[in-house]
This record gives C-alpha cells, sequence and structure tokens, in this order.
C-alpha cells in the first residue's frame, strides 16, 4: 500500500490472486501478468483459480465509475484476457501488440530488433516465441485439433448411431454424441455433454436417442457404463415406449491417450460438426478445441468419443449380405460374407 508525494491518504494497494484486497475499493484496477511461465499456461487449474479469482475477489473492490486494464502476454486461450474477451465481448477494448508485424517489420526497434530477436528465439521452442513476441496463445499452437468441418445439409440415411462414454468420476464430463454415417464420413447431428451426475444424464442420453430415432447406441462399459446402459434402455422402453435402439455395452481396453492421438488426423478430415456448433456446445467446443498433443490435459471426455467414432467407421467389419432371389436356398441359408468400412 502506498500513495503519491504529498498525499494524506493511502490509495494505491499491490496484491496479487493469492493475497488479499479486502476493505478496498476502486475506480481503476490493473492486472499485469498473471502467467508467469508455460507450466502455467498448461496447468487448467491455475488458469480457473485466475479466473475464479477475478470473478469472486477482483471485480468485487470495483467502484462507480470503474475500469480494468489487463495486460498480458497471451499464452493460452482460456487465460484471464481470453476468458474476459470471450464473457464480456463488446465492453472490451481489444489491442494487441506482436513483435513482429505482418509485413515482417519489428514493432519497435529500440525496445528489440530483427537481430536481437532472431538471437534470443534461435534455440527457443516455437511455441514459448509466438507467446512470448507475437501473441499467439501456446495452447494454439499446441493442440491437437486445428479446425472441423460443418455440415449445413445433412445427407440422407437410415441410422442414427450414437457413442458415449460415462463420467467416471465426479470431476469428469458425459459425453454422448449422435450422427450418421454417409461415405465414411461421419455427422454430428446432436450431443450431450454435461458433468451433471448419473442419474440426470440417463434421462438426458435416454431423450437424445429417442429424438433422434437413434438405431444403435454404443456405451462404453468401464467405469460404471455397464449399469449405466441397462437403465438408459429401460427410461427408453418405460418411459417413451419404444425399443428401436439396439444398445450395446462396449468395454474399452486400449490405452486412451493412444487412441486419441492415432484417430486425430481421420476425425478432423471426417468428422463434421454441425453448423455453429461452437455456440451450440460450448463446453464440447472448449474442450475439443482446448486438447493438447503434448502437456496437461485435465479432461479428454470429448475427444476419447471421437475417438471412438473413428475406430468404429474406419475399421472393417463382417456383414451378412442376403441376395433375396435366392431366399430358402442352400446358397441362402449358408449366408453371403463380405466385409465393409461404414455404411
Amino acid at each position: 500500500m502506498w500513495a503519491l508525494s504529498d498525499s494524506n491518504e493511502i490509495n494505491y494497494l499491490a496484491t496479487s490472486p493469492t493475497s488479499t484486497a479486502t476493505g478496498f475499493g476502486a475506480h481503476f484496477l490493473l492486472v499485469d501478468d498473471v502467467i508467469k511461465s508455460a507450466e502455467d499456461a498448461y496447468n487448467e487449474n491455475t488458469l480457473d483459480s485466475h479466473w475464479e479469482w477475478f470473478n469472486n475477489t477482483f471485480l468485487s473492490r470495483t467502484e462507480n465509475p470503474w475500469k480494468i486494464i489487463i495486460i498480458m502476454t497471451r499464452w493460452a486461450e482460456e487465460d484471464l484476457a481470453g476468458r474476459v474477451l470471450r464473457s464480456f465481448g463488446d465492453d472490451v477494448e481489444h489491442i494487441t501488440h506482436k513483435a513482429v508485424q505482418d509485413d515482417g517489420s519489428m514493432l519497435c526497434d529500440d525496445v528489440l530488433s530483427r537481430e536481437d530477436y532472431e538471437a534470443k528465439t534461435k534455440e527457443m521452442n516455437l511455441d514459448i516465441v509466438e507467446a512470448n513476441y507475437n501473441q499467439k496463445p501456446i495452447d494454439v499452437s499446441g493442440r491437437l485439433y486445428s479446425e472441423f468441418k460443418e455440415w449445413e445439409k445433412l445427407p440422407s440415411s437410415a441410422e442414427v448411431i450414437n457413442f458415449t462414454d460415462t463420467a467416471d468420476t465426479g470431476e469428469d464430463f458425459l459425453c454422448s454424441i449422435d450422427g450418421v454415417i454417409y461415405q465414411n464420413e461421419f455427422y454430428i447431428t446432436d450431443l450431450v455433454f454435461t458433468d451433471e451426475p448419473m442419474e440426470t444424464t440417463e434421462n438426458k442420453v435416454a431423450e437424445l436417442l429417442h429424438d433422434d430415432k437413434a438405431t444403435t447406441a454404443r456405451i462404453e462399459s468401464n467405469n460404471g457404463g455397464r449399469g449405466f446402459a441397462r437403465n438408459v434402455e429401460k427410461i427408453l422402453i418405460e418411459r417413451y415406449g419404444s425399443n428401436r435402439c439396439d444398445i450395446k455395452a462396449i468395454p474399452q481396453t486400449h490405452n486412451k491417450e493412444s487412441r486419441i492421438l492415432a484417430s486425430s488426423a481421420w476425425v478432423q478430415k471426417h468428422v463434421y460438426m454441425p453448423f455453429g456448433w461452437k455456440n451450440r456446445f460450448p463446453g464440447f467446443y472448449r474442450q475439443v478445441m482446448s486438447y493438447q498433443r503434448k502437456g496437461k490435459n485435465n479432461h479428454d471426455d470429448a475427444v476419447d468419443v471421437l475417438a471412438s467414432i473413428y475406430e468404429y467407421v474406419s475399421e472393417p467389419r463382417e456383414v451378412e449380405l442376403i441376395d433375396k432371389s435366392v431366399l430358402g436356398s442352400p446358397r441362402a441359408r449358408a449366408g453371403h460374407r463380405n466385409y465393409w468400412r461404414g455404411v
């Protein structure tokens, strides 16, 4: 705490997200670089704590009229600046200065010359360079998915298939995705993504299956998924009077992270999101688009289901093909088998 020279009142306070600011009000509040390292930028718990402090403590210190100035390197999309931009929208004046301008010139040669910049960044990790000097969040550079295609007109298909991963623990999310397969491409039609308790999510998944007239549901049986599948089937029969959907509890024995990484290229190329999915399913969108190829990921529920879609659509499956003209013949009774990929 301090005051300007010749002032009789202490009217400045410096604090931090881990220190106190109680008992003080302010007209001008400044935040300066609360993220100090790449390690913090990759840590979702740290980013969450900054946002909680900003909303529950920092904002409560404002006295009308007030302004907040946030000065920081953009380390992560979900850092304090990113969340303020998303939450406060048009109330924010956003100013970005990159060390290296779009035309290749330097922002200010007196502060950082081209020669000095190249010397400092020669052996530096590219992600760190982009965050430190050019305001490109580190998790954008290191994230697994860059963009997805969106569909506006759904291709005709007779079958809606569901893929569901139940929440393993109280901190996990249930992710249940409906979609149709057409020419080995998967088109997401609707989804449920929530961290609500199982007694709530069972009803929501049953409603999703009923509304979309799903014919098959593949629910991961690990960590209570088998019981979840039985309860969803029971709700469909008792509440909706429907046994249309064939619900299968599927065990998953492969390493989750390996499955996600192995499927990522196919998923980006062959999974189509609904138009405007960023706004329709914001939680799902943030988890998918913030998933890091390397580094700490607190949640992988959404991308795990995308990996399951890849495994189902891309793997060969044996099906029986029957020629109606020979029904009843020994040939028909023996059946004809072929392999296919997708629908």
